[in-house]
């Protein structure tokens, strides 16, 4: 694999994570039951959250409240 091919990789990784984000965001409306709330199914999900440190950095202030509050949401 050369490097070309790993920052790909890395990449779409980060690009994964991101949706399943979105997706557990979505899933969050008002009046709606825990059950409710998307559960990624991604075994490497758990794993991965340390790409959240490298997402937020990217995005302005409002959005990166918006991730923190998923990941305090989700644990």
């Amino acid at each position: 694999m050369n490097e070309k091919q790993l920052k790909n990789k890395i990449k779409n990784l980060k690009d994964v994570f991101h949706q399943e984000l979105a997706k557990i965001e979505r899933s969050k409306k008002s009046g709606c039951g825990t059950e409710d709330i998307y559960t990624p199914k991604l075994t490497w999900f758990e794993a991965a959250h340390f790409f959240a440190e490298v997402l937020s950095t990217r995005h302005s202030n409002s959005n990166l409240q918006k991730v923190k509050k998923i990941f305090t949401n989700l644990f």
